[in-house]
């Protein structure tokens, strides 16, 4: 939680096998300052950052500081989202350092009882949401979860002085919740509505490269409806036999491209897969999935 690293969630390269799971709901928020950081928590705060090896920001002030912790922004995305009936899994994606005590993983299995599981994936910067998608899919094939919802998080105010690069930092608090469930086996329609790839370890010059393979596998001659690039990722290196490319809103690194999926469904859906890609430079990590756009979208939530 306190730096970009690579971990062995993050592997060399892995396509994951397609998954059953289909977004069936999504939403998107852009918060405001927030409340007054709890300065309860600092001394945890300092022994746990000494512990990592890190320090705090010289221009971090617990005592003026401003923040929204995870735990309150999960809980205002389950809000958002709606009554939710019986979720099996909860996983939390995370690409900057937490301000709050509460897990939001926690946060989120009080409100959601019903959930076997809760966890989050963290240190893995713009890869983390593509690596708890992917531990979602091996979830629903090996532990039979039907139904999980993945929140995609991030926040502006660092108290660690991690010195990350300006392109991977927030502008504003923001988050992203998805809801997906699986299809019945049996069930009609594609057995598959859900795949993605990651590599870590790339060098960018190998990039054009690697992105072109990791597209056409995910695809595998499937024409998207889109392609939406995040913060990290130059859209002029999407090969250029595929159209509709998009860049993600600037500011928002992790949960950009996210956000994408709460887009309202055009009158006229084609019902190609949406596909939302990410690089995030500090791992080298290369990550995309094509999926399908959720029935349940709403434009983007700005507090001010």
């Amino acid at each position: 939680m306190f730096s970009h690293a690579p971990s062995l969630i993050a592997a060399q390269r892995r396509r994951s096998p397609s998954s059953p799971l289909r977004p069936v709901a999504a939403r998107h928020r852009v918060f405001g300052p927030g409340a007054p950081f709890d300065t309860a928590g600092l001394p945890y705060m300092r022994d746990i950052a000494a512990f990592a090896g890190v320090a705090l920001r010289p221009d971090f002030d617990p005592y003026t500081a401003l923040c929204n912790s995870y735990a309150s922004m999960s809980r205002a995305m389950l809000d958002a989202l709606g009554p939710l009936g019986h979720v099996d899994g909860i996983l939390v994606a995370h690409s900057t350092p937490e301000l709050g005590s509460t897990s939001p993983a926690f946060a989120l299995s009080t409100a959601l009882p019903s959930a076997r599981l809760a966890f989050a994936v963290s240190d893995q910067g713009t890869a983390s949401p593509y690596t708890a998608l992917r531990i979602a899919g091996d979830l629903v094939r090996g532990a039979g979860l039907r139904r999980v919802l993945l929140v995609v998080l991030e926040a502006s105010t660092l108290p660690y002085d991690t010195r990350p690069p300006e392109e991977t930092v927030p502008v504003r608090d923001s988050a992203a919740a998805v809801v997906l469930e699986a299809g019945e086996p049996g069930a009609d329609g594609p057995e598959t509505a859900t795949t993605l790839a990651q590599r870590a370890g790339l060098d960018p010059r190998a990039l054009p490269g690697a992105l072109a393979r990791e597209l056409d596998g995910i695809l595998d001659g499937r024409e998207p409806e889109a392609i939406v690039c995040g913060a990290g990722l130059d859209p002029e290196l999407i090969p250029g036999h595929y159209s509709g490319v998009h860049t993600a809103a600037p500011g928002r690194p992790n949960t950009g491209t996210w956000a994408a999926l709460a887009e309202p469904e055009p009158a006229a859906a084609t019902g190609r897969p949406l596909v939302l890609v990410d690089f995030e430079p500090l791992l080298g990590c290369l990550s995309a999935v094509a999926l399908d756009k959720p029935v349940s979208g709403d434009p983007v939530e700005v507090e001010r």
